[in-house]
């Protein structure tokens, strides 16, 4: 049984709500992670566990556990390792085999997207840090080497630094890959082709945007592309070639750099993913996003002219939303207040500023 409670005490005694963060161990000061339920059972007995951790091209640790099995072994396939980067390897194995069924594996779309798709290399420090930290050091042990990358992490909160490697990530490793979901649910990367005006594609080591241009599909390079194109291009390649049933998708401000009536279309899209199994986070200003939304809502009823509604407006019923899956929070005096939501969707809340 995989203690809950044990875990929380972990993350506070550690101060890892901080260091996610990458902010000062007072900036939190009565911050808890707490879990809903303590009486979680942890059966990982059918589960295959195969992981290692890489320095370069060299594989320093191992874990594996075959499937059936409740054995799962720990290697260690290079001496000389700092303790710090076996216990953060131990750590992260123990939580995906224990864990792995009750969290959700979180997919986290930041506000600084745009900037991330455009200068991931120049934000991706680490290495350059790490250079310049080798180049001053002379007779150096393999261990030394170890702590130096160890000690080597990015400046950046735990988000945005997932944001950079998962963007480096891509031409090498995510695009050569369909996403469970994708293969399950196609449509859906029409619906993200619709919403862009057009479609992600690598080549040679580079991403491009394709685009419809009167009969011929043109090609421009991502950087050049406009700000609507980058907000979206985490999106896209995480729906086609990463993401599974039973993920959470956390999104800041999904109406970044998009019109109204895409805004709309996204809110549609966050429902089909709904019913696909993807659990969807979302922190918004948008009217229109809410707006269309409660459109959704009101179709789950039953009332005179809905089938001509959904026609003239193109819904289909994958696009309908059940209210009781829905939970919506207004920030008010400091804190979360919870909105009602009733038929005709999520109650509108005057927020007075202070």
């Amino acid at each position: 049984m995989a203690d809950l409670k044990l875990i929380y005490r972990f993350f506070k005694r550690r101060f890892l709500i901080p260091k996610i963060f990458s902010a000062n161990e007072d900036y939190f000061p009565e911050a808890k992670f707490l879990a809903l339920s303590t009486d979680y059972q942890a059966n990982y007995r059918h589960r295959h566990i195969e992981s290692q951790l890489s320095i370069g091209r060299k594989n320093v640790l191992k874990a594996l556990k075959e499937k059936g099995s409740n054995i799962l072994e720990m290697i260690l396939l290079a001496g000389d390792l700092p303790p710090t980067l076996v216990e953060g390897f131990f750590h992260r194995i123990i939580g995906e085999a224990l864990l792995s069924e009750y969290f959700a594996a979180p997919f986290m779309m930041t506000s600084e997207r745009t900037g991330v798709s455009l200068f991931h290399r120049e934000l991706d420090i680490s290495k350059n840090v790490l250079v310049e930290r080798l180049q001053g050091r002379q007779n150096l042990e393999p261990s030394d080497i170890f702590q130096l990358i160890d000690e080597s992490v990015s400046r950046y909160a735990r988000p945005i630094k997932d944001e950079i490697d998962f963007v480096r990530d891509i031409v090498d490793v995510h695009s050569k890959n369909k996403s469970p979901l994708i293969k399950e649910y196609p449509e859906l990367a029409k619906r993200l082709k619709d919403i862009v005006g057009g479609d992600y594609q690598v080549e040679g080591g580079q991403i491009y945007f394709a685009f419809r241009k009167g009969r011929k599909v043109q090609r421009i390079a991502l950087y050049i592309a406009s700000s609507a194109v980058k907000s979206q291009l985490d999106m896209s390649f995480y729906i086609k070639h990463l993401a599974k049933k039973g993920d959470i998708l956390l999104m800041d401000e999904p109406e970044q750099y998009l019109h109204p009536v895409n805004q709309r279309k996204m809110a549609r899209l966050f429902v089909q993913l709904i019913k696909a199994g993807i659990k969807v986070l979302v922190t918004t200003h948008s009217d229109y996003l809410i707006k269309e939304l409660n459109n959704l809502i009101m179709l789950s009823n039953e009332f005179e002219d809905r089938s001509q509604i959904m026609k003239k407006y193109k819904y289909t019923e994958e696009e309908v939303l059940d209210k009781s899956k829905v939970k919506v929070y207004v920030a008010e005096k400091k804190t979360l207040v919870a909105a009602s939501i009733d038929d005709t969707g999520i109650e509108a809340r005057r927020v007075h500023k202070r």
